[in-house]
């Protein structure tokens, strides 16, 4: 049985960057969720029952949009994130995680990574849940023989991976 958190507060900054508006949700246990395509600005609001702020997370916001912007100068290994999925899920996120920038890796090969060979077609749908855009680099795994689909659309991902010197 996994874990059960009440989340009684959640910080939710929203941010420009080249690729256009993020919004990035965090907590006490990290961050939760960085999306494409919101509306943009830059803020950090809080909710909760009582409408106090309980945690904000500036600097945390403030480093993954300036890694979104420039992924050959920033690290996130030290960010805490939280992951918000099944355990095949996030054996999936964190083997994506150790893909290292400028490559890339197929379905099939991160099945094999995670012990489960056969489980290719999962992999690829546990890539379309990840709720941590850029945190987990899920722009980095390509089909057999073609880039195949990103949650935020094939132009954006060709982009990413011609940033990173990948040409697919």
């Amino acid at each position: 049985m996994g874990q059960v958190y009440v989340i009684t507060s959640l910080a939710v900054a929203t941010r420009n960057t080249k690729f256009g508006p993020v919004t990035i949700a965090g907590g006490p246990y990290g961050i939760y969720s960085v999306n494409l395509g919101l509306t943009g600005g830059a803020y950090v609001t809080t909710y909760d029952g009582a409408g106090s702020v309980h945690y904000t997370f500036d600097d945390e916001a403030s480093i993954i949009t300036r890694y979104i912007d420039d992924p050959s100068s920033y690290d996130l290994s030290d960010l805490v994130v939280h992951y918000d999925g099944t355990e095949f899920q996030k054996s999936v996120w964190y083997a994506i995680q150790r893909i290292p920038f400028g490559m890339t890796r197929t379905y099939k090969q991160l099945a094999e990574t995670i012990g489960k060979p056969t489980a290719w077609r999962a992999v690829a749908v546990a890539c379309s849940k990840n709720p941590l855009a850029f945190v987990v680099p899920c722009h980095r795994v390509v089909g057999n023989k073609s880039k195949t689909g990103f949650r935020w659309g094939t132009d954006l991902k060709r982009q990413l991976l011609a940033r990173e010197g990948v040409n697919i």
